[in-house]
C-alpha cells in the first residue's frame, strides 16, 4: 500500500482512483484506485484535522512527472511567504471547472489575521493555515479540495474551504501538514491495519 495525503471533508466515497503525472482530469498519466482511506480521529465539521491518508491498491511508479513532495515536519512561521495552490476546481465561484490543472500563487496570512477575518463564520485554529491576497481574486474553490499548498517545494497545507472563493478579506483556509504532530497518529493506525 502507498499512502497519499488528501483532506477529510472532500472524501464520501471509497470507489474512486488517484490520476498522478497528468495536467488533464480526464485523460493521462497513472491512474490507481483507492483501497481504503483512513480519516485523522480529530477531524469535525468545522475543518479542524481535516486530513486522510488514501491508500492506495498499488503504488505509484515514479518519473519525471511523479514524484514525492516533502511534507513540512516544523510548525515554522511562513508569513508572507508565497506559496503555490493548485487543482481542477471551479474557475470563479459557482463557476465552471477546467479540465486543465490549474495553478495560482498566494502569500500565506498569519492565523489571527485569519482568525479576524473568520471570527463569526468559522473557527479558525492551530490546525489550519491561510493564504490569500488581501484584495481577492485568487485562491482555491470548489473541487479544489484536498489539493496542495506548496512553500519553497514542501507541502504545507491541504485545501480545506473558506468563504466562497477569492474573495477580499477572506484567505483560503488550509489544513496545515505539521507530519510529526498531525499525521503521525494517522500513519500508526495504518501501521496497525496492516
Amino acid at each position: 500500500m502507498s499512502p497519499k495525503v488528501s483532506s477529510s471533508h472532500s472524501l464520501n466515497t471509497a470507489e474512486f482512483s488517484v490520476r498522478a503525472g497528468s495536467s488533464s482530469n480526464r485523460r493521462g498519466g497513472q491512474v490507481i484506485q483507492v483501497s481504503d482511506m483512513l480519516w485523522h480521529s480529530g477531524a469535525n465539521a468545522q475543518l479542524d484535522n481535516d486530513i486522510a491518508l488514501l491508500l492506495l491498491a498499488s503504488p505509484l511508479q515514479y518519473n519525471s512527472k511523479v514524484t514525492s513532495i516533502p511534507l513540512q515536519s516544523q510548525n515554522e512561521t511562513m508569513i508572507g511567504d508565497k506559496a503555490i495552490i493548485s487543482g481542477w476546481g471551479s474557475l470563479s465561484e459557482d463557476g465552471a471547472s477546467p479540465e486543465t490543472l490549474q495553478m495560482a500563487t498566494v502569500p500565506l496570512v498569519s492565523l489571527e489575521a485569519c482568525q479576524r477575518s473568520y471570527s463569526s463564520i468559522l473557527p479558525v485554529t492551530l490546525t489550519m493555515i491561510c493564504a490569500g491576497v488581501v484584495d481577492g481574486g485568487r485562491d482555491s474553490c470548489q473541487g479544489d479540495s484536498g489539493g496542495p499548498l506548496v512553500v519553497n517545494s514542501v507541502l504545507v497545507g491541504i485545501v480545506a474551504g473558506g468563504l466562497g472563493c477569492g474573495r477580499a478579506g477572506y484567505p483560503g483556509v488550509y489544513t496545515r501538514v505539521r507530519m510529526k504532530l498531525m499525521l503521525f497518529e494517522t500513519i500508526q493506525n495504518v501501521a496497525k491495519r496492516e
